[in-house]
């Protein structure tokens, strides 16, 4: 997500993302079960914690203990989903092209993304190639492929170029 702010569009490879799903969900649970176990342990145990928080209303407290380690378990799932095949991109990246399944190369584009194709099979901030020239979405189709060249590995691509296969 930050990679597109600053101008570097990342997407990790939809082999990795069925390779990896289990074990991303696997790691937000843990989060979410480790996130858990440290709130209620500062609440129970840590004084300092117990008269900083026992300012708070009753509603701000179950805001942070509900979304608190929802939130924990969406990093751990977005770390094994993004940051590592990130990584293996900038460490040992090649040129290398990708092939994505389009989802939908006609929806309206957001501010944030224009004119964006959304992915098939691909997580959520995964999901999108923005800028993408309009001679290439008239010829995608739902279902149809699209290959994203760049710098990267098997796992995922930092885009430079966009094309359409020849069908």
């Amino acid at each position: 997500m930050y990679c597109k702010l600053f101008g570097f569009p990342f997407l990790p490879s939809q082999d990795y993302i069925e390779e990896h799903q289990f074990i991303a969900k696997l790691a937000a649970i843990a989060s979410i079960l480790f996130s858990i176990l440290i709130f209620y342990y500062r609440r129970l145990f840590d004084e300092s914690f117990r008269d900083r928080v026992h300012n708070f209303s009753e509603f701000k407290k179950s805001i942070v203990y509900i979304f608190g380690p929802l939130i924990v378990g969406m990093l751990g799932y977005f770390l094994i989903m993004g940051t590592v095949p990130m990584a293996q991109a900038l460490v040992a990246g090649e040129t290398v092209s990708l092939r994505y399944t389009v989802a939908d190369a006609t929806r309206w584009s957001d501010r944030k993304c224009r004119p964006k194709v959304v992915l098939k099979f691909m997580p959520m901030f995964f999901d999108e190639v923005c800028f993408v020239p309009e001679e290439l979405r008239e010829k995608m189709r739902p279902g149809g492929p699209i290959v994203l060249i760049g710098r990267g590995t098997k796992n995922g691509v930092f885009y430079r170029r966009i094309g359409v296969p020849d069908a």
